[in-house]
């Protein structure tokens, strides 16, 4: 059954007066706004953090969560609840060893830290990435994410990224975002760039929702790329984003 600790109009009015302090701090003219588990690492956190710490047969249960209620507000709601199930104590530690096992994809690494603004929008596990931060020193960064609610005020759905990069563009500033699945797709084609990150699924249903777009590139990668999106490097968007930011 899902629970919650607020409605999705209350979950909203939470985040923006969040996110409104974390606009006014920042004075580069582009961000980056980027999605995490499967953009940034090579594997789903949240399937890291379940077998490292319950084994894989919990993690198939809280996957078919997602599957049977759909990767919406309901769905992350849920796996709030869920997660807000486990001892503080015990998540907290169980986030720091499970932040240890994060594969970074190539090229991130070097990217984030020639970038001078850089969010990171997770509708997983925000203290995990906390620590991905930390371990990385990656001290100029902003995480949004929330999921256990002893430890954060707010959850991130689809509707929530989006809101992130139409404020961004309310501020007067431009938006380069990453994203590898369908809950992406309104923050790709609301930015000024959208960069697809085929995932280990190869993206299910995402290239669909951006074929009409002509803003929208997937990242050069060596695995299989998406059909029918034009094809960029990091290097090249490095190149953009500080021609971008060119007072």
């Amino acid at each position: 059954m899902i629970g919650g600790k607020y409605s999705k109009e209350e979950n909203l009015i939470i985040f923006n007066s969040y996110f409104d302090k974390i606009i006014n701090e920042i004075d580069d003219d582009t961000i980056v706004v980027t999605d995490a588990d499967e953009t940034l690492s090579t594997k789903d956190t949240s399937r890291i953090f379940w077998e490292n710490n319950f084994g894989e047969k919990h993690w198939q249960r809280f996957h078919s969560d997602f599957v049977s209620i759909g990767r919406n507000f309901d769905g992350f709601l849920n796996a709030a609840n869920i997660y807000s199930n486990i001892d503080v104590d015990k998540y907290i530690k169980f986030c720091e060893n499970s932040a240890k096992l994060v594969k970074l994809r190539q090229g991130w690494i070097e990217f984030i830290q020639s970038a001078p603004s850089v969010i990171i929008v997770t509708s997983g596990l925000r203290l995990l990435w906390e620590n991905v931060i930390k371990l990385n020193g990656w001290n100029h960064v902003y995480l949004i994410g929330g999921n256990h609610f002893d430890l954060d005020n707010f959850i991130v759905d689809p509707d929530i990224k989006l809101e992130i990069v139409k404020k961004i563009h309310n501020a007067g500033k431009k938006v380069i975002a990453f994203g590898d699945s369908r809950v992406d797709a309104p923050m790709l084609l609301c930015a000024d760039i959208g960069m697809v990150v085929a995932n280990e699924r190869q993206s299910p249903g995402l290239a669909e929702c951006l074929l009409t777009s002509n803003s929208v590139y997937q990242l050069e990668m060596e695995e299989k790329i998406l059909p029918g999106i034009p094809i960029e490097s990091l290097d090249n968007i490095v190149n953009c984003y500080l021609k971008y930011n060119k007072k």
